[in-house]
């Protein structure tokens, strides 16, 4: 894992999740070709501007689905 450990410290509540994720071309095209055909439908909890991000993960806001982290403006 190229020098990459686990957290030193532990979240108050003791939750953590620890995840390494590498970059696949192949996958990623096959996920967006399937996502287009209509194959794969992703639940989408909610879409929110990058400036939003921080905290559209807080506890207070979780909802069931994923939550979008928009990066460029408009539709």
């Amino acid at each position: 894992m190229r020098g990459i450990g686990l957290p030193k410290v532990r979240p108050a509540d003791g939750r953590a999740i620890f995840f390494v994720v590498e970059p696949d071309r192949v996958r990623l095209a096959d996920l967006a070709e399937r996502v287009r055909a209509g194959r794969l439908q992703p639940v989408i909890g909610a879409v929110r501007p990058l400036a939003e991000a921080p905290s559209a993960f807080t506890p207070d806001r979780r909802m069931p689905g994923k939550t979008i982290i928009r990066v460029t403006e408009g539709d």
